[in-house]
């Protein structure tokens, strides 16, 4: 990492940033206060190593930085400047975001061109990035490996030379499967035989045709584990068939290891090759998620292990269910190391190492079923594998024995017609029993409110709680908690209304599991677009909703919206967490976060208490979002929302810009979860 102090700006600045030559550059701009205070914040590209981005402090600075990280040479750079900027030249700027707001969803743009002026309001925006756009995910695709990617063939003499940077150095062996044809292996040692790192050696099955090669030794698939045992490398690699390694692949996870001694896994992000040399469907893969590996192996290619590691699981299951190079053998040995490692053992490489020659085939959906639960019986975890219309992984939905007690909060000020669908919903629909419903009236005055409650006074399943005052969401929240009766805790919005009669039960079961904290579901809006998918906190400086408004049919880039999957941060609208989690991060925070944002603090809360917090797609309603408060853009809200926002980055800082469950690779411009082009 390289650091600059450009001079103060004052007022509006540009700032320019450019490097010349091989490699790729990352930056940050870091605003310093005298109270101590810092402000983070990425700088757009606008170019492959040219950074522009438009600022404006939003008090008084002591320092301004730029550090600039990634491969490329970090001295001085080409062109380091702050200018004012002329009222002209920032209307342009504005305008063109904009339209870059009009593009994503014309049919919302009016709330959110109003919402982007009240952003731009905020005293804690101070960057707009220059305006880039691309019509296709394949033109996306296009622009961000101009600007992204490494260049190992262009700039081979470059990457060699950071040789000299690995202390360890290990060695690589690389354990050909079974499930390889002649011509995989031909293709796989090609592009070993390219490497700008030449450590290797490659372990084949005896009998599979391949050229000779003085690094190629054979083995008896019959006695994989013996294979294992006469692997020389300190970390083995198992790809898949249709593999291929770039040419700066090992040497990437050689400096990974490096930098990270301890780690006994390290994976990296791949995408497809056609015939022709043509990239495309990059996968941009998520941070080690224990709960996503239970259903999808997502690790994929290239993924490199201790060898010690997978010594100590062996390449068969113990119990001889799963053959070596059979079926779903890949995800079986995944989920088995899987029980060994901690997060900490893990290390995720966001750059596209390796690429396969087409659509990866996953597994016989009845062998991926037999390895979870073989998974699961070693877990001791009480659970069913089930096939799921939703989803083309296997589903596992864990039981509740024990029927835990759920105290749904549900906070409301009059709109009697929206809580009743709301309540009526839980009560009439929702299949799991065992849970309490306590509406918290936050000083409704209408009679028909007032009705509704008394239309309940003879049921047990439901209590009123009285807490008038000023709407404040987290102090309803946390009221209620106080007085619930249920280990486990569900926040509800009056306008969510259910739709599936298992919902409870889908996130009751995930709740109970170790280690898990807050769990969120699948929400759509009434025109039956996706309301919420998970949260990705960095989005427009604070957090967004994943795949905001895709479609019923949209899977999401990594299978997002099918499968259950590690967040950052769920919304509070329908969120299920253990009340002794609850309790043990101090609730929602009720004197930063009144309104907005409390859900996104509380779960990082939880999260850095060691908990992962999860999102399921088997728990669909339906959220007529704002509908009660309706979306207030007065300037006292405005004030709010500012204020809300300067306090979610004053908490977090840096964490908002590396969402571990996101990728660096995707954009945090919008809520699409489109591949990052600036």
């Amino acid at each position: 990492m390289r650091e600059f102090a450009p001079p103060l700006p004052v007022g509006w600045s540009a700032l320019t940033l450019r490097y010349g030559g091989p490699g790729i550059a990352d930056a940050r701009l870091t605003f310093g206060f005298d109270d101590g205070t810092a402000l983070v914040q990425h700088v757009a590209k606008a170019g492959r190593n040219s950074f522009f981005a438009m600022v404006r402090p939003p008090r008084p600075l002591v320092r301004v930085t730029v550090a600039v990280t990634g491969s490329a040479a970090l001295g001085n750079p080409a062109v380091l400047e702050f200018r004012p900027v002329p009222a002209g030249e920032r209307r342009i700027a504005l305008l063109r975001r904009a339209a870059a707001v009009l593009r994503g969803d014309p049919r919302s743009f009016p709330w959110r061109l109003a919402r982007f002026a009240v952003q731009m309001s905020r005293s804690g925006r101070t960057v707009i990035p220059a305006s880039t756009a691309a019509a296709t995910p394949e033109a996306a695709y296009a622009l961000w490996r101009e600007r992204f990617d490494e260049r190992p063939e262009a700039e081979a003499e470059f990457h060699r030379g950071r040789l000299a940077g690995p202390a360890a150095r290990p060695r690589f062996t690389v354990l050909a499967g079974p499930d390889l044809d002649a011509a995989a292996l031909g293709a796989l040692l090609a592009s070993l035989d390219a490497q700008l790192r030449p450590d290797w050696e490659l372990l084949a099955p005896a009998g599979l045709p391949a050229p000779d090669h003085p690094a190629l030794r054979r083995y008896d698939p019959a006695d994989p584990d013996g294979a294992l045992a006469a692997a020389r490398g300190a970390f083995i690699l198992l790809p898949r068939p249709g593999t291929r390694l770039r040419p700066h692949a090992l040497l990437v996870l050689a400096l990974a290891i490096d930098r990270h001694p301890d780690a006994k896994l390290v994976y990296a992000d791949e995408d497809r090759i056609g015939a022709d040399g043509a990239r495309s469907d990059p996968l941009f893969k998520p941070a080690w998620s224990p709960a996503r590996l239970l259903s999808s192996n997502f690790v994929g290619d290239p993924c490199c292990i201790a060898a010690g590691s997978l010594r100590g699981v062996g390449l068969s299951a113990e119990d001889g269910a799963a053959e070596f190079g059979v079926a779903a053998w890949r995800h079986d040995l995944m989920l088995r190391l899987g029980e060994w490692f901690e997060p900490r053992d893990v290390v995720h490489v966001a750059q596209v190492l390796s690429h396969g020659t087409g659509p990866a085939a996953p597994p016989a959906a009845e062998a991926r079923k037999e390895a979870i639960r073989r998974a699961l019986r070693r877990r001791g975890a009480d659970a069913r594998v089930l096939s799921d219309p939703r989803s083309p992984d296997p589903r596992v939905a864990f039981a509740a024995d024990d029927k835990p007690l759920v105290t749904l909060i549900v906070p409301t000020r009059d709109r009697a017609d929206l809580l009743r669908m709301s309540v009526g919903s839980i009560l009439a629909k929702t299949a799991y029993r065992r849970f309490e419903v306590v509406v918290v009236d936050n000083g409704s005055v209408e009679d028909e409110t007032f009705k509704l409650f008394d239309g309940w006074a003879g049921d047990p399943r439901v209590r009123v709680l009285r807490d008038p005052g000023p709407f404040n969401y987290a102090r309803l929240n946390n009221a209620a908690a106080h007085t619930a009766r249920g280990t486990l805790l569900g926040l509800v919005n009056n306008d969510v209304e259910v739709t599936d009669a298992h919902w409870l039960e889908e996130m009751v079961g995930w709740a109970a599991q170790p280690g898990i904290g807050c769990v969120g579901a699948k929400l759509w809006y009434p025109d039956g677009r996706l309301q919420h998918g998970g949260v990705v906190v960095g989005v427009a400086g604070a957090a967004g909703h994943r795949h905001k408004r895709a479609g019923r049919d949209d899977r999401g880039g990594r299978d997002d919206l099918v499968t259950v999957n590690e967040v950052s941060a769920v919304t509070a609208a329908c969120l299920v967490v253990r009340k002794s989690v609850y309790d043990a991060v101090g609730g929602l925070d009720e004197a930063r976060f009144a309104v907005g944002y409390n859900d996104v603090d509380f779960c990082l809360k939880v999260a850095t208490a060691g908990y992962r917090n999860l999102w399921t797609p088997f728990a669909e309603m339906v959220h007529h979002e704002s509908v009660s408060r309706g979306r207030d853009l007065s300037p006292k809200t405005a004030e709010r929302f500012n204020r809300e926002v300067a306090a979610l980055r004053e908490q977090w800082g840096e964490r908002l810009l590396d969402d571990p469950y996101s990728s660096p690779n995707l954009t945090v411009d919008a809520e699409d979860g489109s591949i990052r082009v600036q």
